[in-house]
């Protein structure tokens, strides 16, 4: 009976660590955009070399915000929110995993066990890489709102 009591401890207690990692990442953010652009492709630049104006806004308005259990992308009047539970991430200098919960979209079946982890790329930025293909969402650095 000791063992089970302590075994189910240890579970709770494991559970309850896995999903704090998410935690010190909870906030908005923004699109870094001089740290997003090396990412794109040169055709994404006008000729003189510049971003286009719209591209800019576009970019400049997407919120990316991050709650213990679940991420909410605004973009455009357009709002999606996935939940998710987290663990800590079991990819090479990953930080934390995002376990998206797509049981209420229609998906195809390789998406259905995707996460997202988080990497931190230093100055409260962060990179969010998907597992699985489409990987839009890869090429973008977010930088933490105040």
């Amino acid at each position: 009976m000791k063992n089970i009591i302590l075994l189910i401890t240890v579970l709770l207690s494991f559970a309850s660590f896995s999903q704090q990692c998410v935690s010190k990442f909870e906030g908005k953010y923004e699109v870094d955009v001089s740290a997003t652009m090396p990412f794109f492709e040169k055709a994404a630049y006008t000729e003189n070399g510049e971003l286009p104006e719209e591209l800019q806004n576009m970019l400049n308005g997407i919120t990316l915000i991050i709650y213990s259990d679940s991420l909410s992308l605004e973009m455009s009047e357009n709002k999606r929110v996935l939940p998710f539970d987290s663990r800590n991430s079991i990819e090479e200098n990953g930080h934390c995993d995002l376990l998206l919960d797509m049981s209420d979209m229609t998906v195809p079946e390789e998406a259905n066990n995707m996460y997202l982890t988080i990497y931190v790329k230093g100055n409260n930025r962060l990179q969010i890489i998907n597992s699985v293909n489409p990987k839009e969402m890869d090429n973008y650095i977010w930088s933490r709102k105040d």
